[in-house]
């Protein structure tokens, strides 16, 4: 995937990335995003685990996830991780999950 948006914020050395994987056809996340990515988009696609947001350094700043229309149907590998912890917003719309173990701010099922 390539980074949609860069942002550099002014008289400083901070940047963040908004990449865009939506409609890829992908069943796994992207093995590798930009360091600087804070905003992640997967929709539309076939992914079915999250595992990958807790063993992927690649993941490590990513603080808005939006995972709509995929296949997901279990938050149970999210359950203590630093980006459980972390993110800011987590959207899952219209995927398979059935049950939400835990509760955390700004979390979005449909």
């Amino acid at each position: 995937c390539v980074p949609s948006t860069m942002y550099y914020k002014l008289n400083t050395l901070e940047v963040t990335a908004k990449v865009d994987c939506s409609s890829l056809g992908l069943f796994k996340f992207p093995l590798k995003l930009p360091s600087e990515t804070v905003e992640l988009i997967v929709s539309n696609n076939s992914i079915s685990s999250l595992s990958t947001l807790v063993v992927s350094e690649y993941y490590e700043n990513v603080q808005r996830l939006f995972i709509d229309d995929n296949e997901i149907s279990s938050m149970e590998e999210l359950a203590g991780t630093k980006f459980f912890e972390n993110f800011t917003i987590l959207s899952l719309k219209n995927n398979k999950i059935k049950e939400i173990p835990f509760k955390k701010k700004n979390l979005v099922i449909e």
